[in-house]
């Protein structure tokens, strides 16, 4: 009975092993999100803004942001990353702009903005 013991003992830990690797092979393999906002430098508060990420269709843009937390936290990106796509299209007034987000529970996520705007 107490080879049966270690025998389970030593198939949970295997299991167990297997399926860590397999997170860690999985995590590895899986791509960064796509964001606009490059955090700062260390010793630096100025963010950048990598705005190749914005796709335009239309008189609509989104822009991929993936920020934790929720938007309150994130006015100073949200409004910077705002300026500089501005900035970029001057030929463009942006009107709306709307963040599209996501709370479970406790838990908070900012995707990207939706920005409608139109020609000068």
């Amino acid at each position: 009975m107490k080879r049966l013991g270690v025998v389970v003992l030593a198939i949970f830990v295997a299991a167990a092993a297997y399926v860590l690797m397999q997170k860690a092979n999985f995590r590895k393999n899986f791509p960064s999100p796509v964001t606009a906002v490059i955090q700062p430098e260390p010793g630096s508060e100025e963010y950048r803004y990598d705005l190749s990420a914005v796709t335009t269709v239309g008189n609509h843009s989104y822009i991929p942001l993936n920020l934790s937390g929720p938007a309150a936290v994130h006015v100073k990106e949200i409004l910077g990353v705002v300026d500089a796509f501005e900035q970029a299209h001057a030929e463009l007034v942006v009107g709306i702009f709307d963040d599209e987000s996501r709370q479970d529970g406790m838990n908070s996520h900012l995707y990207g903005l939706w920005v409608h705007h139109r020609p000068k």
